[in-house]
């Protein structure tokens, strides 16, 4: 079996099945520990993540702080853009706040 590039969010069931398949266009979870390089160790934390294509927006809950990155331009995820793309960074917030009501209620 040949797999196409890329396969991030893609379903692998999907994949096998029937190769033409849509992936699925927005991945999100829940952020419960996060690192930096000023603090490898860490913390305990509180946020979310989601990736929509080359886009990747995380919201730590604990310091009310967002990060929004172009993974295709930046794929150390040096540059956060949130401020030069408010309203992308209020969709994505709104996405986030949609899957915290219906999976954590």
């Amino acid at each position: 079996m040949e797999l196409r590039d890329p396969i991030f969010g893609r379903s692998f069931v999907a994949e096998i099945e029937d190769p033409a398949a849509p992936g699925r266009p927005v991945v999100q979870g829940r952020i419960e520990q996060t690192r930096s390089p000023d603090d490898m160790m860490g913390r305990d934390a509180r946020g979310y993540w989601l990736r929509e294509d080359d886009w990747f927006f995380s919201w730590d809950l604990d310091l009310d702080e967002v990060r929004l990155v172009d993974l295709a331009t930046d794929p150390m995820s040096e540059t956060n853009l949130a401020e030069a793309n408010p309203e992308r960074v209020a969709r994505y917030r709104q996405a986030v706040e949609a899957w915290i009501e219906r999976y954590e209620g």
